[in-house]
């Protein structure tokens, strides 16, 4: 079997090495496996020589520039590990090392992103790019730092650039929590505006059961044609063009009523259907009213 790489992101002070240090204590996930830490950013936090006597840890500081494979053999011929931890520097791109192909029998087990929830929106207006990169390839996003937080808007926002990744709350003691979820719309009444349009999807496609056979009203564009059903949606843009997220949905029954590339107001009703492969959430439409192109296209999540 691989040798697990646990890799942890996320910028600078967010809680990487606390989230690392109390994953490393807790007994139920350490039985005296050897772990080498490879550091290839320093915080505030550090790892002292009690925490990794007691852990069986070792840790290396390395520059990004000066990881490489051959490193990585030496690292590991060394220390003999029976798993890694890599905390990375949160202005690279992960993908620079999560592409890589590891030697020496291992392989990436998890990639976990903690954010300072009290940032967030500063990070996403102003360094967008680097948030956008650590959060989509995440397979779990930690929050710590979270009073006083806006969730609808963090969630939202972490679900646009990484839909699979679950979002835990971390507090102080190392203890993980659910995002609080509230109910951001009433299902007997969906008349959703252009300025909620992104919520509103993110919304039922997380909560599907809750919005089965609900009437609906929205605007959108159809994107394209499959088969006998049109797609409609709008587009949002995560960081910049490169990144854009398409909200769309199939609307079944409207297809000749409708233009690629041209806005309508949608009216129909939401279908959940079981299939092979999970289950199919569309729209059953009952019309469709071109209207103009509206002033924002982009739909945001604030």
């Amino acid at each position: 079997m691989n040798r697990p790489i646990y890799f942890f992101t996320g910028f600078l002070d967010s809680g990487k090495t606390s989230s690392i240090k109390r994953t490393l204590e807790d007994p139920r996930f350490t039985e005296g496996e050897k772990t080498l830490i490879i550091c290839l950013e320093e915080g505030d936090e550090v790892y002292d020589e009690g925490f990794l006597k007691a852990t069986n840890s070792a840790v290396e500081y390395i520059e990004f520039e000066d990881f490489n494979n051959e490193v990585f053999k030496k690292l590991d011929e060394y220390h003999k590990p029976d798993r890694m931890f890599i905390e990375f520097n949160g202005m690279r791109d992960d993908r620079e090392l999560l592409f890589r192909q590891f030697p020496c029998e291992y392989e990436i087990a998890q990639v976990i992103c903690t954010i300072d929830a009290s940032k967030f929106r500063l990070y996403v207006s102003n360094m967008s790019q680097f948030m956008f990169n650590h959060v989509s390839v995440a397979s779990m996003v930690v929050l710590n730092r979270y009073e006083d937080a806006d969730f609808k808007y963090l969630r939202n926002n972490i679900k646009t650039m990484n839909r699979t990744a679950p979002i835990l709350l971390e507090d102080n003691t190392g203890q993980m929590y659910d995002l609080p979820v509230s109910d951001l719309f009433d299902p007997n009444n969906l008349d959703i505006s252009d300025d909620d349009y992104g919520l509103f999807y993110m919304d039922v496609v997380e909560n599907v059961p809750r919005y089965k056979d609900a009437n609906v009203k929205f605007n959108g564009f159809m994107i394209e044609s499959k088969g006998d059903d049109a797609i409609v949606g709008r587009y949002a843009m995560v960081c910049c063009a490169n990144d854009m997220q398409r909200l769309a949905m199939k609307v079944k029954g409207l297809k000749n009523k409708m233009q690629v590339g041209k806005y309508y107001h949608i009216e129909g009703t939401i279908r959940v259907k079981k299939v092979l492969k999970g289950i199919l959430l569309y729209i059953e439409g009952k019309n469709a009213t071109e209207i103009d192109k509206p002033e924002q296209e982009y739909v945001s999540f604030s």
